[in-house]
């Protein structure tokens, strides 16, 4: 039986550029990715005859706000002077309306490139926020998620200092389908 551990673990960033989407490889994240396998579903109510349990009682589903509602996702990364870094609180300032680009390329939304439930998820009322898609991959396995359409904030992405060296903990949420994946999405790295 194989265990695996945050040292066998890889996480990506990816746009929604058409064809080949730009991605960043987080290379200094410290392991502790945190997020559902799969999103919400709307709860089951009770429908009691005349509020008594009989032969007739069922259970219906509620409100379908489930299907839209976010899935909470959750990951640091080891603050320094590197590349790749700097990179990703560019990333984050994109997401949240920036104008900018990371290493000369342009970083498109993923928004709306995926459904839940059989419908396409709809566009954010700030049109100014921006979504990418988080996959996640265990090294030497064939297991691994993909988060889309995921949106970080730039309030929740917070720094911690420690002695053992200061992190940016990301808290981000996920507006898209959540699947299984075998190998990471074929892309361009930003570092490039």
């Amino acid at each position: 039986m194989t265990v695996y551990t945050n040292k066998t673990g890889k996480m990506r960033l990816y746009d929604g550029t058409s064809g080949t989407p730009f991605y960043l490889e987080l290379d200094f994240d410290a392991g502790d990715v945190s997020g559902a396998i799969g999103p919400k579903r709307p709860e089951e109510k009770p429908l009691m005859d005349r509020g008594n349990l009989t032969t007739t009682s069922v259970y219906i589903l509620g409100p379908e706000d489930a299907y839209l509602e976010p899935i909470q996702v959750t990951f640091s990364a080891l603050m320094g002077d590197h590349v790749p870094f700097g990179y990703l609180r560019t990333w984050i300032r994109i997401m949240n309306g920036a104008t900018a680009s990371i290493n000369s390329n342009t970083i498109v939304s993923t928004k709306g490139s995926t459904t839940r439930n059989s419908v396409t998820t709809p566009a954010f009322a700030d049109a100014s926020k921006r979504t990418c898609d988080i996959e996640y991959l265990f090294d030497g396995v064939d297991d691994g998620i993909k988060w889309a359409e995921v949106y970080i904030g730039e309030d929740q992405a917070v720094i911690s200092e420690s002695a053992e060296g200061s992190t940016l903990a990301i808290t981000a949420m996920c507006y898209g389908a959540v699947s299984e994946i075998t190998a990471f999405t074929s892309g361009t790295s930003v570092e490039a």
